[in-house]
């Protein structure tokens, strides 16, 4: 039987099921704090976020950031957290919220999309690559605990 997916703005509602998705990428917390996060995002324009249902279910979430960069005169747009439920893989999910994030993108006039994903996450990697993304930079990060 065929799901089909409704892909729609994520709001505060969405909190729970959004603990369950971004603990699957690795970033474990508690419901308040996702229904702060997705409160953020909704405030701001220069983000957006979207969260994949199907059969009833939260199956995949997104989010994009328009940003400003400094060696370009136009916007990019940086995919943020996306993710599909382990079960939803191959289904699509990653897909149908990859194209709600571009044409997104293409509305806020980006030149460009960025993406991270963790070196780990090959199979992820693959899927960006055979949607058009090439592997541009390396990454750095650095916790700031004391911040």
């Amino acid at each position: 039987m065929e799901t089909r997916l409704l892909v729609r703005v994520a709001t505060v509602d969405d909190s729970v099921a959004l603990e369950g998705l971004l603990e699957v990428l690795g970033y474990p917390g508690r419901q308040r704090r996702f229904a702060g996060r997705v409160a953020r995002l909704r405030a701001d324009a220069s983000y957006e976020s979207w969260v994949a249902i199907g059969n009833g279910l939260t199956v995949g979430f997104a989010a994009g950031h328009n940003l400003h960069p400094v060696e370009c005169d136009r916007p990019a747009a940086q995919l943020i957290a996306p993710v599909t439920a382990p079960a939803s893989r191959g289904s699509g999910t990653g897909s149908v919220l990859c194209d709600e994030f571009e044409q997104w993108a293409r509305e806020c006039g980006a030149r460009r999309l960025l993406l991270n994903s963790g070196e780990h996450r090959v199979e992820a990697h693959g899927f960006y690559e055979r949607r058009g993304n090439a592997r541009t930079v390396i990454r750095f990060g650095k916790l700031l605990i004391d911040a």
